[in-house]
Formats: structure tokens, C-alpha cells, sequence
């Protein structure tokens, strides 16, 4: 039985447009946990609705749409959120005696076992959503860090569910804690990035990028933003993270000043440093427009048409990469690929430097491309989507199922993951054991997490598991 103690609350009311914003500590619970991992292990996966830090796993059991907050029950009051919550679970591994073969006379033979990794002792963090749209969940030092569905009201006594709130909460449970609540949040983006020792949340609100402090100080760094990318501490090792120079700087595109109500001039690339709020313009071209897609591996990933005469304004569009290795943005920029239908792709490393390259989707179907564009393969001729890399495994979407493949064979086949389950293939996530996944209940159509055990898979025969029972 989960008992919570019922705690009032003291708001600091500012005035705003249409909300009045609570500036206190948020209720506290009195759960708190035995156990869990040591400081200094290693965090990963910090931004997903799956981290894990050491042998234990932090997790949102389920998912919920923002936009069915209100309806049916469901609701994100503390203490009231069942599925979507944040539980915390430990990673072992499990051995189970086959049975002993009767006709062996061989008395000194050693017993079997069949091994998986499993998650065990799965106990409830805190009872708010944090399994949504906007799923972020980070773990610095001590403490894990989330956004979740506000529940602040308007003047009309509506529930703003479409804001977040964010809050800090100890790897045991206790000390829930509000960092910060957005008062817009259309279409936005969030991340955590920590540099030279200070943790700072970074909010794009569909027209400003903020940079937020741990007291819940907020500073605009740039407005009038179109789109943007966030950096993010991702893994954090020895409770200490140094972010790269790149890492220093949000990545936004803004209107070119000189369109027109009938002409298009583009648009303008800009980076703004988060600590010191100097913004740089980086691209800025006639007729040229920007499409961010991601920053990964210190490197700047976008879209971006060509042109095809100085003459006339007709263009084809393609992949690029930056890693502003560059005295200029232009020097340090590379087309990675010549083909305009490919929107996305992940880079590929294992071991051997010679496999270094990229895979990527294109007219259905998963290839893989060396780096010095000699060698192409196809990995799978039914892809959606690709995913991420971890090892010699690409993972991957098709047929709304998770696979992986392994890039390293001549002839690869690709390995389904999510037997026959339907789930949600927007939010996918893995770490070093398991890769975890929505997956939606045949009766309630309530979609909760599962996972399927990475290192000992059985194509056939290993089946996804729900986290909580």
C-alpha cells in the first residue's frame, strides 16, 4: 500500500497573462527507497524516458497523451498517477538449470544454465507523468531530474496541461523539489546540459530559447526563434561531465529580415552561448533554408537546399553535417549524402575503423555507407526508420516492429525484437542491456513499457517483458 502524507502548499503568485505560476516547494511524498547506485557509476541514456545509472534503471511505466489529461480519470496530481509514472528497477542476472540430461554417465559434468538479464525489485520513484510527449528524465549526482505536465490553472480554473513543470527528486524518492514552470510551451523542447560544474536547463517554447538555472532563475537567450537544437549531457561518467566546446551552444534558425510577403528569402542559422548569451550568426543565404534535424556526436546534423545555377532560384535539398572544425562554418560543413529523399541518418562505429560510416533509410529500405562512400549494403529491404547503433547492431522500424541487424555480416537479416505487440515506435530507447518500448494493451489500449533482454536474444523464443506487474 503506498501511503502519501498530505502536505500544504505555499505559493508565491505572479501575475501573468493568463496563469498564476506556484513558486514554492512542490508536496513531497513519503516514499524513499533502499538501495540504489553508488555516485559515482555511470549514467546513461539521460533525455529518454529510460536512464540508467549503475545497475539500476529509472523509467516511465507507461505513456500518456498530454491531450488526454483531463478525460476518463486520468490526471497528474501528485499521488494520483499510476500509469506513466516514475519507478526505479534493478538490472540482475537470472540463471535457471536446464534440466539435467538422465542418460549422461558423466558424473563430473558440469550443470547448465539458461542466463537472461532481467529488471527486478521494480518500486514506484514518484507518482507524477513523466511517460508523455515530452519524456525527459536525467540523472545528475544524486538526483534525477524530469519534466511533466503542468498542473497549474488559468483564470479560468482550466488545468494547463499543455505547459511543463519541471522538477528535481533524490534517487530514493525524497526531496521532490520544482526547479521551474514554463508559462508557453508550443511545440517546445527541452534538455539538461551541465558546464564547468553548473547544471543549467535549456527550454525552447516554440519562440524562445531559455536557459534555466537549479535555483529557478531563467534567462532569454534568444527570441523570435523558428526552430531549434538542444545539447544535452547524455552520459555521465564519475558523477562528473565536461561539455565540448560545440556543447556550449544552442543551434536555432530565425526568418530572413528580408522576406517578403510574395518572395522567400530563407532563413538564418545562429548559435547562442549559453553561459555568456553572445550570439553568432552562421548561415545566412539567399534563397537557402536550414532545416535542423539533430546534434549528435558533437556534430550539427541539417537539411539544406543547393542550388542549381546562380541564375535561377531552383534548388535540390540534402543531408549535412558540421562539427565547426573549421575556422568558418562553411569550411567545416560536409554533404553527407547526394540523395534528397534521405532525411535522417545515424552514424555507424564499431571497433574495426574501416566499418566507421553511416546507415540510413531511403525509398523503404536500410543501407549502410562506409565513410569513404565505397561501400554500400543493404542491411533490410523494409525500413521505416533507423533508430540508433549500440555494438555491431543497427536497430531499427518497419512494419510499425522493432528490429536489429548486424552490419558486420555479408548477408545480414534482420532480428524482430517486439514479437507480435503493437506499440508506439515514437518513443524507442536501450541501454547497455535492454531496449525498452511502449507497448499497448490488447483490453484497456493503455500503452505500458516492456523490454527485451539484449545480450542473450533468441530470435523466436525471447519475448518482451512488462516492467511493472
Amino acid at each position: 500500500m503506498k501511503k502519501f502524507i498530505s502536505i500544504a502548499l505555499v505559493f508565491c503568485l505572479a501575475m501573468t497573462a493568463f496563469l498564476f505560476v506556484g513558486c514554492a516547494k512542490s508536496p513531497n511524498t513519503n516514499i524513499k527507497l533502499d538501495g540504489g547506485p553508488e555516485l559515482n557509476e555511470l549514467v546513461t541514456g539521460n533525455g529518454s524516458f529510460q536512464v540508467r545509472k549503475g545497475d539500476y534503471v529509472y523509467f516511465a511505466s507507461g505513456y500518456v497523451s498530454k491531450s488526454d489529461l483531463g478525460t476518463g480519470g486520468l490526471t497528474n496530481e501528485l499521488g494520483e498517477v499510476t500509469n506513466g509514472a516514475l519507478y526505479r528497477a534493478k538490472v540482475e542476472l537470472k540463471k535457471t538449470l536446464i534440466e539435467e540430461d538422465n542418460n549422461n554417465d558423466d558424473e563430473e559434468s558440469e550443470p547448465k544454465y539458461q542466463e537472461e538479464y532481467v529488471l527486478t525489485d521494480v518500486q514506484l520513484l514518484c507518482s507524477k507523468l513523466v511517460g508523455f510527449e515530452n519524456s525527459g528524465i536525467y540523472i545528475f549526482g544524486n538526483k534525477i531530474y524530469f519534466g511533466t505536465p503542468s498542473t497549474i490553472k488559468n483564470s479560468e480554473g482550466t488545468v494547463m496541461y499543455s505547459l511543463l513543470t519541471f522538477y528535481s527528486v533524490d534517487l530514493n524518492g525524497e526531496n521532490l523539489t520544482e526547479v521551474y514552470q514554463t508559462q508557453a510551451f508550443a511545440s517546445g523542447k527541452y534538455s539538461f546540459i551541465s558546464i564547468n560544474g553548473n547544471l543549467y536547463l535549456m527550454i525552447f517554447d516554440g519562440s524562445q530559447i531559455l536557459r534555466v538555472d537549479m535555483n529557478g532563475n531563467s534567462k532569454v537567450l534568444a527570441t523570435d526563434v523558428v526552430s531549434a537544437v538542444l545539447p544535452k549531457s547524455e552520459v555521465v561518467a564519475d558523477n562528473s561531465y565536461s561539455a565540448t566546446e560545440n556543447e556550449k551552444y544552442v543551434y536555432y534558425t530565425t526568418k530572413n529580415s528580408e522576406n517578403t510577403e510574395t518572395i522567400d528569402y530563407g532563413n538564418v542559422l545562429n548559435k547562442v552561448n549559453i553561459v555568456s548569451g553572445e550570439k553568432t550568426e552562421l548561415f545566412k543565404q539567399r534563397y537557402i533554408t536550414i532545416t535542423l534535424s539533430k546534434f549528435e556526436n558533437d556534430k550539427l546534423y541539417y537539411k539544406r537546399n543547393v542550388m542549381l545555377s546562380e541564375m535561377s532560384p531552383s534548388s535540390e535539398t540534402y543531408l549535412f553535417t558540421n562539427d565547426f572544425s573549421k575556422t568558418t562554418f562553411a569550411e567545416s560543413e560536409k554533404q553527407i549524402t547526394n540523395q534528397s529523399a534521405i532525411t535522417n541518418m545515424v552514424e555507424y562505429k564499431y571497433e574495426a575503423e574501416e566499418l566507421d560510416g553511416y546507415t540510413y533509410v531511403n525509398g523503404g529500405k536500410l543501407y549502410y555507407r562506409s565513410s569513404d562512400g565505397l561501400t554500400v549494403k543493404t542491411l533490410s529491404t523494409s525500413a521505416s526508420s533507423v533508430l540508433f547503433v549500440q555494438g555491431k547492431y543497427v536497430y531499427y522500424v518497419s512494419s510499425s516492429a522493432i528490429y536489429r541487424v548486424d552490419v558486420t555480416k555479408d548477408n545480414p537479416s534482420g532480428q524482430k525484437l517486439s514479437d507480435s505487440n503493437t506499440i508506439n515506435t515514437s518513443y524507442i530507447t536501450i541501454d547497455s542491456n535492454f531496449v525498452y518500448f511502449y507497448v499497448k494493451d490488447s483490453k484497456t489500449s493503455v500503452y505500458e513499457t516492456y523490454y527485451v533482454d539484449l545480450i542473450n536474444f533468441v530470435s523466436g523464443t525471447t519475448k518482451p517483458v512488462k516492467i511493472v506487474g
